[in-house]
């Protein structure tokens, strides 16, 4: 883990393919030089994350309505999730077959595949649930948050 800022640009976004990537970067400023500096020696927070998971937000709002819909959305999300998967198995693929070292980047590549796995696993419990509950016809379900 570099501990000095880095001299060079940083790319801030990536757009295309696996072959070919358009890259936006950005240059170092000394406002941000100084946020890597204290981002470096940040210890991790106690507190949870907020919540950005798209998904979950859907499930929060159409599964007692529209179980179809969201047995959908699963079927969708297991699909990118597995493309990314895949993409990341040939990725971990490449850089064995390297000369090189390598251990952060396959490291990272580990979390990667980790973090996919985990939420396949979750996508598998949550279209069994939406189908039990789809088979009840939507009893038993509970508005956790009053409409606005």
């Amino acid at each position: 883990m570099p501990s000095t800022v880095p001299s060079a640009p940083i790319v801030t976004d990536s757009i295309g393919t696996e072959r070919r990537t358009h890259a936006s970067v950005a240059p170092i400023t000394s406002q941000s030089a100084s946020s890597w500096r204290r981002w470096l020696v940040l210890p991790p927070s106690d507190s949870p994350r907020p919540l950005r998971d798209d998904l979950a937000v859907k499930l929060l709002v159409r599964t007692a309505e529209r179980p179809a819909d969201v047995l959908e959305l699963v079927r969708k999300h297991r699909a990118s999730y597995l493309r990314h998967l895949s993409r990341l198995n040939r990725r971990r693929a490449r850089l064995e077959a390297s000369s090189g070292d390598g251990v952060a980047t396959r490291l990272l590549l580990l979390q990667a595949d980790v973090r996919v796995r985990s939420d396949l696993a979750w996508l598998e419990i949550v279209e069994k649930e939406v189908q039990k509950l789809d088979a009840r016809g939507g009893a038993g379900v509970t508005k956790d948050a009053p409409r606005r």
